[in-house]
């Protein structure tokens, strides 16, 4: 059997993970940058603390990727490695979203359909949420 632990990704490659490093870099810093922006701006209200919290961790775990990204470009010997951290990470990203997003979706679906039984048109409401 085979082993491929010392793989070399080719110059080719690189460029494709070098990309994607400093493009998840970015998006990381401005996720970290969203979370304490509604952590310290809306500290009153329990729900953009709790997605300022979450944005903060999505960034980091971005960030965390994209440095294992970089690191394949960077180094020799192990970017087998490296690929496999910088998954571990992405792994966490998406896994805390697979569970939140359906959460989310339920307290909205809760939430229109309880403002339909009050007899609130969803619709309205929503307009002056955006108003605010």
């Amino acid at each position: 059997m085979e082993n491929n632990d010392n793989y070399e990704f080719n110059e080719k490659e690189n460029l494709i993970f070098s990309d994607l490093a400093h493009k998840m870099r970015y998006v990381g810093v401005f996720g970290i940058i969203l979370g304490f922006y509604n952590i310290v701006l809306t500290i009153s209200d329990v729900t953009n603390f709790f997605f300022g919290i979450t944005y903060i961790f999505l960034g980091a775990w971005t960030i965390r990727a994209a440095k294992s990204f970089q690191l394949v470009v960077d180094t020799q010997g192990n970017d087998i490695q490296y690929l496999m951290d910088a998954l571990k990470e992405l792994k966490k990203l998406f896994t805390l979203q697979f569970y939140l997003y359906p959460i989310v979706l339920t307290i909205v679906c809760l939430s229109a359909i309880t403002l339909y039984y009050m007899g609130t048109d969803v619709l309205d409401y929503i307009k002056i949420l955006l108003k605010k």
